[in-house]
């Protein structure tokens, strides 16, 4: 029996266009080519999210199932589900400690 995948709908947050652009500004300064690799494949991990959105795992700082992040590297791709879609609530570079007051 074939494995049934609901695709979800995202959507970004303005604040997560804003840290996924800068993000993207700040290695292209050293390389374009490291910023286009590092694009694909935090879209790819994305539409992946789509197919398996449990396949995050949820905030260490809370305890709320809905609030879940991904890591692709030294980023921390923040989502919240809420029933058919997820929401990418921020980038976040792993090494910098988060702003929990955004999230309340």
């Amino acid at each position: 029996m074939a494995e049934v995948s609901v695709r979800l709908k995202v959507i970004w947050s303005p604040s997560a266009v804003g840290h996924f652009s800068a993000w993207l500004r700040y290695i292209a300064r050293d390389s374009k080519k490291a910023a286009e690799l590092e694009r694909k494949n935090i879209l790819a991990a994305l539409e992946k999210l789509k197919r398996f959105p449990n396949s995050g795992r949820p905030f260490p700082e809370f305890n709320n199932p809905t609030l879940r992040e991904i890591l692709k590297g030294s980023i921390r791709i923040l989502y919240r589900q809420q029933g058919r879609e997820f929401r990418i609530l921020t980038f976040h570079h792993a090494s910098r400690p988060l702003d929990l007051e955004l999230f309340e």
